[in-house]
Protein backbone atom coordinates (compact mmCIF):
# COMPACT_ATOMS: atom_id res chain seq x y z
CA UNK A 1 0.00 0.00 0.00
CA UNK A 2 2.57 2.20 0.91
CA UNK A 3 4.39 1.52 -2.15
CA UNK A 4 1.12 2.09 -4.47
CA UNK A 5 0.83 5.36 -2.19
CA UNK A 6 4.33 6.88 -3.55
CA UNK A 7 3.75 5.92 -6.86
CA UNK A 8 0.54 7.60 -7.22
CA UNK A 9 2.12 10.87 -5.74
CA UNK A 10 5.02 10.50 -8.10
CA UNK A 11 2.50 10.13 -11.16
CA UNK A 12 0.79 13.25 -10.39
CA UNK A 13 4.18 15.01 -9.31
CA UNK A 14 4.90 14.35 -13.02
CA UNK A 15 1.71 15.55 -14.96
CA UNK A 16 1.48 18.78 -12.62
CA UNK A 17 4.75 19.49 -13.68
CA UNK A 18 4.52 18.58 -17.34
CA UNK A 19 1.39 20.48 -17.48
CA UNK A 20 3.05 23.65 -16.11
CA UNK A 21 6.44 23.25 -18.48
CA UNK A 22 3.77 23.08 -21.24
CA UNK A 23 2.01 26.18 -20.14
CA UNK A 24 4.84 28.34 -20.07
CA UNK A 25 5.27 30.66 -22.64
CA UNK A 26 8.62 31.93 -22.25
CA UNK A 27 11.42 30.22 -20.30
CA UNK A 28 14.88 30.50 -19.67
CA UNK A 29 17.15 27.80 -18.38
CA UNK A 30 20.75 29.57 -19.09
CA UNK A 31 22.29 25.75 -20.38
CA UNK A 32 22.68 27.70 -23.47
CA UNK A 33 23.03 32.03 -24.51
CA UNK A 34 19.84 32.15 -26.17
CA UNK A 35 20.35 34.52 -29.13
CA UNK A 36 16.82 35.80 -28.49
CA UNK A 37 18.37 37.67 -25.51
CA UNK A 38 21.14 40.18 -25.43
CA UNK A 39 23.28 39.36 -22.14
CA UNK A 40 25.02 42.98 -20.94
CA UNK A 41 27.30 44.00 -18.71
CA UNK A 42 29.15 40.95 -16.62
CA UNK A 43 27.79 37.22 -17.11
CA UNK A 44 29.46 34.02 -16.49
CA UNK A 45 27.36 30.84 -16.37
CA UNK A 46 28.00 28.57 -13.34
CA UNK A 47 25.81 25.36 -11.81
CA UNK A 48 22.58 25.96 -11.88
CA UNK A 49 19.47 24.50 -9.86
CA UNK A 50 19.92 21.97 -13.45
CA UNK A 51 22.34 22.17 -15.67
CA UNK A 52 24.11 25.43 -15.91
CA UNK A 53 22.35 29.15 -14.00
CA UNK A 54 23.55 32.79 -14.94
CA UNK A 55 25.52 34.43 -12.64
CA UNK A 56 24.74 38.29 -12.07
CA UNK A 57 27.14 40.22 -10.61
CA UNK A 58 24.79 42.99 -8.36
CA UNK A 59 25.87 45.92 -11.10
CA UNK A 60 25.84 45.47 -14.42
CA UNK A 61 24.07 42.01 -15.57
CA UNK A 62 21.06 42.31 -17.32
CA UNK A 63 19.37 40.14 -19.74
CA UNK A 64 16.95 41.68 -22.28
CA UNK A 65 14.42 40.67 -24.58
CA UNK A 66 12.70 42.76 -27.37
CA UNK A 67 9.32 43.61 -26.86
CA UNK A 68 8.15 42.08 -30.29
CA UNK A 69 9.78 38.67 -28.85
CA UNK A 70 7.78 39.05 -25.28
CA UNK A 71 4.31 37.14 -24.77
CA UNK A 72 1.66 38.71 -24.98
CA UNK A 73 -0.09 37.98 -21.31
CA UNK A 74 -4.13 37.83 -20.85
CA UNK A 75 -6.29 38.15 -17.58
CA UNK A 76 -3.56 35.81 -16.07
CA UNK A 77 0.07 34.94 -15.78
CA UNK A 78 2.54 33.04 -13.86
CA UNK A 79 6.25 33.93 -13.05
CA UNK A 80 8.45 31.31 -11.57
CA UNK A 81 12.18 31.10 -11.12
CA UNK A 82 14.90 29.51 -9.31
CA UNK A 83 17.26 32.23 -6.93
CA UNK A 84 20.56 31.74 -5.35
CA UNK A 85 20.97 35.06 -3.36
CA UNK A 86 24.36 36.37 -2.53
CA UNK A 87 23.25 39.62 -1.24
CA UNK A 88 19.82 41.57 -0.61
CA UNK A 89 19.40 44.28 -2.70
CA UNK A 90 20.07 48.03 -2.26
CA UNK A 91 16.07 48.26 -3.41
CA UNK A 92 13.87 46.43 -4.56
CA UNK A 93 15.42 44.78 -7.47
CA UNK A 94 13.79 42.46 -10.72
CA UNK A 95 13.87 39.31 -11.36
CA UNK A 96 11.45 39.79 -14.43
CA UNK A 97 10.16 43.07 -15.33
CA UNK A 98 8.55 44.39 -18.51
CA UNK A 99 7.08 48.10 -16.80
CA UNK A 100 6.67 51.75 -17.90
CA UNK A 101 6.96 53.75 -15.25
CA UNK A 102 5.48 51.53 -12.79
CA UNK A 103 2.27 52.63 -14.75
CA UNK A 104 2.01 49.55 -17.08
CA UNK A 105 3.24 46.23 -17.25
CA UNK A 106 4.31 44.19 -14.10
CA UNK A 107 7.33 43.40 -11.72
CA UNK A 108 8.51 40.60 -10.31
CA UNK A 109 11.31 41.02 -7.99
CA UNK A 110 13.57 40.91 -4.32
CA UNK A 111 13.20 43.75 -1.72
CA UNK A 112 16.35 45.62 0.50
CA UNK A 113 15.21 43.05 3.43
CA UNK A 114 14.89 39.96 1.41
CA UNK A 115 10.79 39.57 0.81
CA UNK A 116 10.01 39.28 -2.30
CA UNK A 117 6.73 40.25 -4.55
CA UNK A 118 4.53 41.00 -7.27
CA UNK A 119 3.30 44.29 -8.50
CA UNK A 120 1.25 44.79 -11.20
CA UNK A 121 -0.77 47.66 -13.40
CA UNK A 122 -4.41 46.94 -12.56
CA UNK A 123 -6.78 49.58 -13.65
CA UNK A 124 -4.85 52.50 -13.73
CA UNK A 125 -2.81 51.48 -10.12
CA UNK A 126 0.02 50.00 -9.15
CA UNK A 127 -0.56 46.69 -6.89
CA UNK A 128 1.99 44.90 -4.87
CA UNK A 129 2.15 42.05 -2.65
CA UNK A 130 5.32 40.96 -0.96
CA UNK A 131 6.22 37.54 0.82
CA UNK A 132 5.79 37.27 4.52
CA UNK A 133 8.72 35.39 4.94
CA UNK A 134 12.97 36.43 3.79
CA UNK A 135 14.51 34.07 1.62
CA UNK A 136 17.64 32.41 2.61
CA UNK A 137 20.91 33.85 1.21
CA UNK A 138 23.44 31.27 -0.19
CA UNK A 139 20.53 28.45 -0.75
CA UNK A 140 18.36 28.29 -4.01
CA UNK A 141 14.88 29.37 -3.73
CA UNK A 142 11.75 28.87 -5.79
CA UNK A 143 9.90 32.13 -6.55
CA UNK A 144 6.21 31.91 -8.12
CA UNK A 145 3.89 34.73 -8.48
CA UNK A 146 0.66 34.50 -9.85
CA UNK A 147 -1.92 37.21 -10.55
CA UNK A 148 -5.03 36.48 -11.90
CA UNK A 149 -7.70 39.62 -12.90
CA UNK A 150 -10.61 38.00 -10.56
CA UNK A 151 -9.07 36.64 -7.61
CA UNK A 152 -5.78 39.38 -7.06
CA UNK A 153 -1.82 37.63 -6.59
CA UNK A 154 -0.66 34.71 -4.72
CA UNK A 155 3.22 34.01 -3.71
CA UNK A 156 4.70 31.05 -3.16
CA UNK A 157 8.29 30.01 -1.74
CA UNK A 158 9.35 26.41 -2.59
CA UNK A 159 5.94 25.33 -2.82
CA UNK A 160 4.25 27.20 -0.03
CA UNK A 161 1.79 29.98 0.37
CA UNK A 162 3.52 33.00 1.51
CA UNK A 163 2.08 36.02 0.61
CA UNK A 164 -1.27 36.86 -1.16
CA UNK A 165 -3.54 40.24 -2.05
CA UNK A 166 -7.05 40.40 -3.47
CA UNK A 167 -6.73 42.67 -6.62
CA UNK A 168 -9.80 42.13 -8.83
CA UNK A 169 -9.57 43.83 -12.15
CA UNK A 170 -7.58 43.97 -15.33
CA UNK A 171 -4.05 44.47 -16.05
CA UNK A 172 -2.58 47.16 -18.29
CA UNK A 173 0.48 45.47 -19.73
CA UNK A 174 3.39 47.19 -21.01
CA UNK A 175 3.19 45.89 -24.31
CA UNK A 176 5.96 48.52 -25.99
CA UNK A 177 8.49 47.92 -23.37
CA UNK A 178 11.58 45.27 -23.92
CA UNK A 179 11.89 42.33 -20.74
CA UNK A 180 14.46 42.44 -18.45
CA UNK A 181 15.91 39.54 -16.66
CA UNK A 182 17.92 40.67 -13.24
CA UNK A 183 17.73 44.29 -13.59
CA UNK A 184 15.21 47.62 -13.07
CA UNK A 185 13.88 49.32 -15.96
CA UNK A 186 12.78 51.99 -13.83
CA UNK A 187 15.30 53.31 -11.39
CA UNK A 188 14.01 53.29 -8.16
CA UNK A 189 15.32 55.39 -4.92
CA UNK A 190 17.44 53.10 -2.32
CA UNK A 191 16.65 51.85 1.25
CA UNK A 192 16.13 54.67 4.01
CA UNK A 193 19.45 54.03 5.28
CA UNK A 194 21.01 55.15 2.41
CA UNK A 195 20.38 58.88 1.33
CA UNK A 196 21.19 59.12 -2.56
CA UNK A 197 20.08 61.94 -4.41
CA UNK A 198 19.01 59.98 -7.45
CA UNK A 199 17.37 56.90 -8.27
CA UNK A 200 19.44 53.92 -9.12
CA UNK A 201 19.01 50.37 -10.78
CA UNK A 202 21.55 47.80 -9.68
CA UNK A 203 20.90 44.33 -11.14
CA UNK A 204 20.56 41.10 -9.28
CA UNK A 205 23.46 39.71 -7.12
CA UNK A 206 23.52 35.76 -7.46
CA UNK A 207 22.66 33.30 -9.36
CA UNK A 208 19.14 32.76 -11.35
CA UNK A 209 17.81 29.82 -12.89
CA UNK A 210 14.79 28.12 -15.08
CA UNK A 211 12.80 31.31 -15.15
CA UNK A 212 9.24 30.96 -16.62
CA UNK A 213 6.82 33.04 -17.54
CA UNK A 214 2.91 31.68 -17.67
CA UNK A 215 -0.25 33.18 -19.25
CA UNK A 216 -2.37 31.55 -16.91
CA UNK A 217 -2.61 31.32 -13.27
CA UNK A 218 -0.84 27.98 -11.96
CA UNK A 219 -3.03 25.98 -10.00
CA UNK A 220 -2.64 25.53 -6.27
CA UNK A 221 -0.56 22.32 -6.37
CA UNK A 222 1.78 23.75 -9.19
CA UNK A 223 3.83 25.75 -7.39
CA UNK A 224 4.48 22.62 -5.03
CA UNK A 225 4.88 20.16 -8.09
CA UNK A 226 7.69 22.93 -9.68
CA UNK A 227 9.57 22.92 -6.70
CA UNK A 228 9.38 19.07 -6.35
CA UNK A 229 11.00 18.30 -9.44
CA UNK A 230 13.72 20.33 -9.28
CA UNK A 231 14.63 20.46 -5.57
CA UNK A 232 16.53 17.22 -5.27
CA UNK A 233 18.77 18.01 -8.37
CA UNK A 234 20.27 20.87 -7.09
CA UNK A 235 23.73 21.84 -7.22
CA UNK A 236 25.92 24.49 -7.70
CA UNK A 237 28.68 24.13 -4.87
CA UNK A 238 31.19 27.19 -5.53
CA UNK A 239 34.00 28.79 -3.34
CA UNK A 240 32.99 31.73 -1.20
CA UNK A 241 34.23 33.89 1.44
CA UNK A 242 33.18 32.99 4.97
CA UNK A 243 28.91 34.40 4.85
CA UNK A 244 25.69 33.68 6.36
CA UNK A 245 24.28 30.73 4.52
CA UNK A 246 21.21 29.29 4.55
CA UNK A 247 19.95 31.95 6.90
CA UNK A 248 18.18 35.18 6.28
CA UNK A 249 19.64 38.05 7.69
CA UNK A 250 18.06 40.93 9.87
CA UNK A 251 19.38 44.35 11.34
CA UNK A 252 19.97 47.48 10.18
CA UNK A 253 22.96 49.67 10.81
CA UNK A 254 23.71 53.62 11.20
CA UNK A 255 25.40 56.15 9.79
CA UNK A 256 29.38 55.62 9.85
CA UNK A 257 29.44 51.86 11.04
CA UNK A 258 30.57 49.14 8.94
CA UNK A 259 28.37 46.05 10.77
CA UNK A 260 26.83 43.49 7.93
CA UNK A 261 23.48 43.93 7.03
CA UNK A 262 21.67 42.02 4.81
CA UNK A 263 24.80 40.18 3.56
CA UNK A 264 26.06 43.49 2.84
CA UNK A 265 28.75 45.70 4.58
CA UNK A 266 28.32 49.69 3.69
CA UNK A 267 30.84 52.73 5.37
CA UNK A 268 30.43 55.94 6.60
CA UNK A 269 29.13 57.92 3.61
CA UNK A 270 29.90 55.63 0.67
CA UNK A 271 28.53 51.63 -0.60
CA UNK A 272 31.03 48.97 -0.60
CA UNK A 273 29.58 45.86 -2.77
CA UNK A 274 30.96 41.86 -3.21
CA UNK A 275 33.01 41.96 -6.59
CA UNK A 276 31.74 41.08 -9.81
CA UNK A 277 33.97 38.06 -9.92
CA UNK A 278 33.89 36.64 -6.32
CA UNK A 279 32.54 32.55 -6.77
CA UNK A 280 30.12 31.77 -4.61
CA UNK A 281 29.13 28.56 -2.48
CA UNK A 282 25.50 27.84 -3.06
CA UNK A 283 23.83 25.61 0.28
CA UNK A 284 22.18 22.55 -1.65
CA UNK A 285 20.58 20.50 0.97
Amino acid sequence: MRRFALWSFAVLLSVLTLAAEKSSVASWSFDQNSGADDIRGFRKFVPGVAGNGLRFDGQTTTVVRGASKVPRLGDAFSIEAWVAIQTYPWTWCAVVNQEKDHKAGYFFGIDPEGHFGLQVAVDGRWRESRSTVKLLLYAWNHLVGIFDAASGIKLYLNGKLVGEKAVIGKPSYAAGADLWIGRNQTPLGLSEEVKVVAPVAFSFDGILDEVRIHDRALDAGEPAAAHAALARRRSGRRSCRPAPRGRAVSGRITRGSSTPRNGRTRGAWGMRRTSSSASMRVRTG
